[in-house]
């Protein structure tokens, strides 16, 4: 539903999510054809050990690349391979990925392991990786099949009926499995991880999901873009109608965009210092994501605090480390379902959530601040409840929170509405004496 260009930095409808900022570079002109290896044919496989994937490189932060093919070789380039992240001595564990790392044609290698480590774009097995020596197959059927050392399955395509002949690395980075009439069969755009590259689509039913796997970015058949950090239900802290804007900057080398794992839509581009975030897309404040302060934190101007008590000290949430406030704050006393009539609703006054609060997801509208308390406490899965109104305190908004992220000082004359944050703490049962 947007297009994004480089270019005229606007966004258009369209059916999906396409970015077009250019991943060329000043020397595209100069690439030599015959140093790459970017096609494969069936019954090939290769084993993950340097002895059956020659062009193994390791770089100075610990990471280590096995490349089975590689498109391009001056430059930035991407390559499709075993990837291990930095610090895998001891324990490595491999995904099977797509990767862009810095070739040199004249010696026809993969360089500067001091500065450009390899950049992930894509995975096959994020949720499971694989050891030293397991296998990737592209079979005579022309399915690829990962198998990890001790010969379990970790991944196929599951195209041994589609007639394939080749593999294929594209230089937009989009892996590809063709049939004998060069029609796409599988292609690693149409299964986004956490990266969109240039010239790729992020279409209905799609969506880009962090490494962590906490926070996602989906589509509606309307054009809608909706960021969601996992819970139960997810909740919402980005949306855009498809008739928004998202400016980009104009591309000057390697490009690719990233929801990274804190909740950030960010835009990383290759220079002469290596690589470096050159936008930050959503555009949010800084208090404005859902982890900035861990959970039950309040951001206020960027800083990180935990609720206290009338007595100003932590009475009923305290820090989880006093010298990181940004890991957010913990119960001092754990919700205990059982004991509900030592529930109390804690009132955290002029506090809203981080930036964006879905009202379909109100729980109830209408109504007063009491009874969005009540609602709270009669609920075992509810730890929290935050109530918003306009000028009628007695007919306001409640939303009730079975995970409470972080919080933010409201401004009510930005925002427009009152708000205040109910937190439910557990207070210990008096001590019966003997």
């Amino acid at each position: 539903m947007y297009i994004y260009t480089d270019i005229t930095k606007t966004m258009k409808p369209l059916l999906g999510l396409l970015l077009l900022f250019s991943i060329t570079s000043l020397t595209h002109s100069l690439q030599a054809q015959h140093f790459d290896y970017p096609i494969a044919k069936p019954s090939t496989t290769w084993t993950n050990n340097p002895s059956s994937i020659p062009h193994s490189v390791i770089f100075t932060d610990g990471s280590i690349v096995r490349p089975i093919l590689l498109r391009g070789s001056l430059g930035p380039r991407y390559a499709f391979g075993f990837y291990c992240k930095a610090h895998c001595y001891d324990s490595p564990s491999f995904l099977l990925s797509i990767f862009i790392v810095q070739t040199n044609n004249a010696s026809s290698i993969i360089t500067s392991q001091s500065l450009a480590f390899p950049q992930l774009v894509w995975s096959a097995n994020a949720a499971r990786p694989v050891a030293e020596n397991a296998t990737l197959a592209f079979t005579r059927d022309g399915e690829l099949i990962l198998l990890d050392s001790d010969g379990s399955l970790v991944w196929s395509t599951a195209t041994s009926t589609k007639n394939v002949t080749r593999v294929s690395l594209a230089r937009t980075g989009n892996l590809s499995l063709l049939d004998r009439l060069g029609v796409v069969v599988w292609q690693s755009f149409d299964h986004p991880t956490d990266t969109l590259l240039p010239g790729q689509a992020l279409v209905e039913g799609q969506r880009l999901v962090d490494s962590l796997g906490e926070h996602s970015l989906s589509l509606t058949s309307d054009g809608d873009l909706f960021a969601y950090i996992g819970s139960d239900p997810p909740q919402m802290y980005y949306a855009r109608l498809r008739y928004g804007s998202l400016d980009l900057p104009r591309a000057s080398s390697a490009q690719y965009m990233k929801l990274d794992s804190d909740g950030h839509l960010r835009v990383y581009e290759w220079g002469v210092k290596g690589w470096a975030v050159v936008a930050d897309v959503l555009g949010l404040n800084a208090c404005a994501y859902p982890k900035v302060c861990g959970t039950y934190g309040i951001c206020s101007n960027g800083h990180c605090s935990c609720p206290v008590g009338a007595s100003g000290c932590y009475s009923f949430l305290r820090p989880v480390n006093f010298r990181r406030p940004d890991l957010g704050c913990s119960e001092v006393t754990p919700i205990d379902c059982e004991a509900p009539n030592y529930q109390r609703m804690i009132a955290f006054g002029d506090v809203s959530y981080f930036n964006y609060v879905d009202d379909r997801a109100a729980a109830m509208g209408g109504v007063g601040v009491e009874a969005c308390k009540q609602a709270c406490l009669k609920s075992c899965a509810c730890r929290a409840a935050l109530f918003r109104y306009g000028s009628d305190e007695s007919s306001g908004f409640c939303y009730l929170l079975s995970k409470v992220y972080s919080m933010m000082d409201n401004e009510w004359e930005v925002s427009d509405f009152n708000s205040t944050a109910f937190v439910k703490v557990q207070i210990p049962p008096p001590r019966v004496g003997h």
